[in-house]
């Protein structure tokens, strides 16, 4: 009740001049103040709080809504409200990049927004929600852009040493299909095995290291890029035949006998990835205990849950 004597003033006034100073004054005032039940005491500590250092404007902001903006007292809380607002509007006049390296960060503005919001204060504080709105609007445009992870290591230092060969290509397939590789998508992976010959592609796929998540992905590109090789050589996909296939009774016939109609050729990168999708089949078959039985997890009898027991192993 001494806030409107002269050197309380000058007290208060010299703590907002001081980002420290005014983070020590509102921190006091989230933990001692209790008098929430006193409007007159709660309207005197508002006025208090209006000058407050900018840098501590997301605590400002965080102890107007969630200790004042809740008080059932209307008039208590359209000061808060009022508050908030001014300060939200001071914080868009000038550089938002200035005062967001402090407290005032995207995600603390979410927090805010859903704290009215699951507190149903929305609908009262619709101008402090739309200023809230467009200050994250600006923070999330003032955001630097970040790198991208899991770059390589081992880039040359000059590029004019990097001969583009086949040999460089195909390691650096391989750093991307293998290991711990670059960040690459399955598409892109299966794209550029596509791009080499056959027995490269199988050279690549028959490693121990070799990601065999994407087989699917290369089986999938290789189908279609033997549909498209079907149709460049006249044919259409669904008259391509496997090499096994049989003649067509509708095929033309000679004093010589019948001759079978010429196949479509599978694309390099199919049939690359047929043997090694069997390959990492049966390796995973292998690992199935003997003799083989039904597996059945909620089965009571002692037999069952021993070969549970052997394939969870």
């Amino acid at each position: 009740q001494l806030s409107y004597e002269l050197p309380v003033q000058d007290l208060v006034s010299a703590i907002h001049r001081n980002s420290a100073a005014s983070g020590l004054f509102l921190r006091a005032i989230n933990i001692r103040f209790s008098h929430m039940n006193n409007p007159c005491l709660v309207r005197q500590t508002l006025r208090l709080l209006d000058g407050i250092h900018l840098t501590q404007s997301g605590m400002l902001l965080t102890l107007l809504i969630e200790k004042f903006l809740t008080t059932h007292w209307q008039s208590v809380g359209r000061v808060a409200s009022g508050l908030a607002c001014r300060r939200v509007e001071m914080l868009l006049a000038e550089r938002v990049d200035q005062h967001s390296k402090t407290q005032l960060t995207h995600e603390e503005l979410t927090k805010l927004e859903g704290f009215i919001t699951s507190n149903r204060l929305a609908q009262k504080n619709q101008r402090l929600m739309s200023l809230l709105s467009r200050i994250k609007l600006d923070l999330t445009v003032e955001e630097p852009a970040q790198s991208p992870p899991d770059l390589p290591t081992d880039l040359p230092k000059n590029l004019a040493d990097v001969f583009l060969d086949k040999e460089w290509y195909v390691s650096h397939v391989e750093s991307c299909c293998c290991g711990n590789g670059p960040a690459s998508s399955s598409r892109d992976c299966a794209t550029m095995l596509s791009r080499l010959s056959y027995e490269d592609i199988l050279a690549i796929m028959t490693r121990e290291d070799f990601d065999h998540t994407l087989i699917g992905e290369c089986i999938s590109l290789g189908l279609a890029r033997t549909q498209v090789g079907a149709s460049e050589h006249g044919q259409t996909p669904s008259s391509a035949q496997p090499p096994n296939a049989t003649p067509s009774s509708t095929a033309p016939s000679s004093s010589g006998g019948e001759h079978p109609s010429q196949a479509t050729p599978l694309d390099a990168l199919l049939k690359a990835s047929m043997p090694t999708l069997i390959t990492h089949l049966k390796a995973f078959a292998a690992l199935v205990p003997r003799p083989h039985q039904i597996l059945e997890p909620a089965s009571e009898s002692q037999e069952a849950r021993d070969y549970y027991s052997k394939m969870m192993e």
